[in-house]
């Protein structure tokens, strides 16, 4: 990793790296506190529109499941075309889908303009934003993602009240009109981003292989310039000195500097490791975001006031945004695995939610939430960690989208079915304990990791050096038929001595 990086002179763990950091925070905290803001909105959605709980949480599940969905179309466009260009054409969707909610009359439609516009804009800025900052940090990286996602703490904390503000002050129709100014923030801050040169690696050894090429034509006198121009198989526009420069900057965007793979590589589930990190992803997070529309509705169904509902999503940021960059800074110390620190978050956060249910008073409330931010809020500064881990830096970009992909289907379900359980029994108890559950699960499929690989017996990292199966099948049967030969060899030498003797 060093060489690479000392190759194309980019900063890591330095210099512009903190700008990328910097950039991402911002960013995460229009992205990420936006998405656990909804319950404040949601509330207003029930009582304006009158509609029954779990339909309304469909609005809110599939602008999730947009903002986890197109994880991986979000990451294979950034290679293509750039995270700065992906993460700007994101932040104009969200303001389009925020302006149009705004005259939105009947709650059917904002399942198109908040949930799939609005969600599909926060597909596009949240994978890059989340992927880019894995390519500028090393030694910090878990220290670097704590801050990321941290910054998703931030906003819960203080997003709540702008959002209660605008309401209070201007209107459903008002307030959404100013928020959508709001979200345009994520344009400014995408301008910091660069391009990674890790990405530009695969391009790099084209480069070499061309140079080497064309020297050994020269050397033999063949006019390399008029073989190329006439020639329709020779290599791509990579040979041109701008593209080149390009390479070597990383800090805009060229086609043939991007590794064109496939947008889902299903192949990563042959490595049990991945999978069951995936499915653990998918569960925690089913789990963890059913709360943000459960909480503030909770909170006014036992009698309790809107400024408390904010009051307790405050609790939650804030105590999220000091967790993640505690464990973020606690994983780079490698005191313990960073997957024993997930399934104790799962379990804590799991029995919190078995036993919430019993208690109706805010200072409950406000200690659920406090546990909530602290315990299941901190995976995230993890998830890219473990991912790299499980299949190695190069594919973190697919790696990521597929399981960006996986949690927006755990949210799009999940959030309509603690709604439709509180339509069932006329309170959001049952919510509760079915998020929990979701949790504990989560945990307990980490706990089972080391069984699951073992049984399937997981194949090497990318990364790590080792023999193909089929070159290594071909040297164990030339083992086998040269110790043949060797043993016809060495009788035929023995009964010759024999005879001389």
């Amino acid at each position: 990793m060093a060489d690479m990086y000392a190759t194309r002179k980019q900063p890591v763990d330095e210099g512009y790296s903190w700008v990328i950091l910097f950039g991402s925070f911002m960013m995460y905290i229009v992205v990420g506190g936006s998405v656990k803001c909804f319950g404040i909105l949601y509330t207003e959605f029930l009582d304006v529109y009158g509609t029954g709980a779990g339909s309304t949480a469909w609005v809110g599940s599939l602008c999730v499941f947009m903002l986890f969905g197109l994880g991986p179309f979000a990451n294979y466009l950034s290679r293509v075309y750039s995270f700065r260009k992906v993460c700007l054409l994101g932040g104009v969707v969200i303001f389009i889908g925020y302006l149009s909610t705004a005259f939105v009359q009947q709650m059917e439609l904002m399942y198109l303009t908040f949930g799939i516009i609005a969600g599909g804009g926060y597909g596009l800025a949240y994978a890059p934003c989340s992927t880019l900052v894995n390519f500028y940090f090393e030694k910090r990286r878990a220290f670097a993602n704590g801050i990321v996602v941290a910054a998703s703490g931030t906003g819960a904390f203080l997003l709540p009240y702008l959002y209660r503000y605008v309401l209070d002050e201007y209107g459903l129709q008002g307030g959404i009109l100013i928020l959508s100014a709001v979200k345009m923030n994520t344009c400014v801050f995408a301008f910091l981003f660069r391009q990674p040169a890790a990405l530009c690696k695969k391009d790099e050894a084209k480069i070499k292989e061309f140079k080497e090429v064309t020297l050994e034509k020269e050397l033999q006198g063949t006019d390399i310039i008029n073989d190329s121009r006439n020639n329709s198989n020779s290599l791509d526009p990579l040979v041109s000195t701008t593209e080149e420069n390009c390479c070597t900057r990383c800090a805009v965007s060229c086609n043939s500097c991007m590794s064109n793979g496939p947008t889902f590589e299903w192949s990563l589930f042959k490595q049990p490791k991945f999978t069951v990190y995936t499915l653990g992803f998918f569960l925690a997070v089913s789990g963890f975001f059913s709360n943000f529309p459960m909480i503030p509705a909770h909170i006014e169904s036992i009698g309790l006031s809107k400024q408390q509902a904010v009051f307790a999503m405050s609790i939650f940021g804030v105590c999220e945004l000091c967790a993640r960059v505690f464990f973020g800074w606690f994983a780079d110390l490698k005191l313990i695995p960073e997957k024993y620190i997930f399934i104790i978050s799962m379990f804590i956060s799991g029995f919190a939610a078995l036993i919430i249910p019993f208690f109706k008073q805010f200072a409950a409330i406000g200690v659920y939430c406090a546990i909530l931010g602290v315990f299941p809020g901190s995976f995230f500064s993890l998830i890219s960690i473990l991912i790299v881990q499980s299949v190695g830096l190069e594919k973190l970009s697919a790696g990521f989208g597929i399981v960006s992909l996986c949690m927006g289907i755990g949210v799009g379900i999940a959030q309509p079915s603690v709604g439709w359980l509180e339509d069932a029994t006329g309170n959001w108890d049952m919510s509760f304990r079915f998020a929990g559950m979701l949790k504990l699960l989560a945990g307990i499929v980490f706990l089972c990791e080391p069984l699951i690989v073992s049984f399937f017996r997981e194949k090497p990292m990318p990364d790590e050096k080792h023999i193909p199966d089929g070159i290594e099948l071909d040297i164990e049967i030339g083992a086998e038929i040269g110790a043949e030969i060797g043993s016809e060899i060495g009788l035929e030498i023995g009964a010759e001595i024999g005879e001389d003797k």
